[in-house]
């Protein structure tokens, strides 16, 4: 399992405050996950962790680039790292596309 300090390597250095950008996108991450969880959230949800995982694209090709280590473990290759990401914005755009736009009706109390 990865740690904070794994995390924070793999940001590239010309990046201030890595630290703090690990936390900020773990948050991103956090509420984009919970924005497709909610029905009324679910389209800027997946746009947005889609832009997200677009800005994280730099992250992965420096660490796969540098052999940044994750977990212990070698560094994954380039080739591998980049259609995964791209696994991950395609189903982020699917879930955000297919979202419905139907608002809630509104409930009548009597």
């Amino acid at each position: 399992m990865p740690n904070h300090a794994d995390m924070v390597r793999m940001v590239p250095p010309f990046l201030p405050y890595a630290d703090a950008l690990v936390y900020l996108t773990g948050v991103l991450e956090l509420l984009g996950a919970a924005g497709l969880v909610i029905t009324a959230t679910r389209k800027p949800g997946g746009y947005a962790l889609a832009a997200l995982f677009v800005g994280l694209l730099p992250a992965n090709i420096y660490a796969a680039i540098d052999h940044v280590p994750f977990a212990g473990a070698p560094a994954e290759p380039l080739w591998q790292r980049i259609p995964e990401q791209i696994l991950y914005l395609a189903v982020a755009l699917w879930v955000a596309r297919s979202a419905t736009t139907t608002p809630v009706k509104e409930r009548v109390f009597a």
